[in-house]
């Protein structure tokens, strides 16, 4: 069921605000007044899809996996290509990989992460290999640290150049 357009554009409005917030303030310190207030939305509004400010930035890490729509999934055959995939949603994603790393919030960045790789990337993991469960937490692993350490560093290398190394290292 896709959300209505209204909905839509409230929790864009959320998201993009608490960013906003996140720049000047602890998200544990954000109120839902201010933030609603930030958006242009009515609390009663953040209270129709939220309890927390936090479950504006796990819904929109939930349902924005990777960039890649859920009916792409069982198409995406090009490791490479599914690699660029990935570091190319987290670096239009800057601001809120950053907000999160800001905040000191990289176990939630990792908890999605390893979540989408497992759930998105699940049979191309056994094809290179990648059978028991500690093999693919391994690699989960290596993806996440590399990509905060990309993020941490500044992003210096482009997203080519990254699909390219991490292809060379799981590949």
């Amino acid at each position: 069921m896709h959300d209505n357009p209204q909905k839509k554009f409230s929790k864009e409005c959320l998201y993009t605000a608490l960013l906003s917030l996140m720049k000047k303030k602890n998200i544990q310190d954000i109120t839902v007044k201010e933030l609603a207030k930030k958006a242009g939305v009515s609390r009663t509004t953040f209270y129709r899809h939220y309890s927390l400010p936090i479950e504006v930035l796990t819904d929109y890490l939930d349902t924005h996996p990777f960039g890649i729509p859920s009916s792409e999934v069982e198409k995406m055959l090009d490791e490479k290509e599914n690699i660029r995939r990935f570091y190319r949603y987290f670096s239009d994603n800057n601001e809120l990989v950053s907000a999160l790393i800001q905040a000191g919030m990289t176990e939630l960045l990792r908890d999605t992460i390893s979540r989408h790789i497992q759930t998105t990337f699940c049979k191309q993991l056994s094809v290179h290999g990648y059978i028991s469960d500690y093999e693919k937490i391994a690699l989960v692993g290596l993806c996440q640290e590399i990509l905060i350490s990309w993020y941490k560093r500044g992003m210096v290398e482009s997203v080519d150049d990254m699909a390219e190394i991490i292809y060379d290292i799981v590949c």
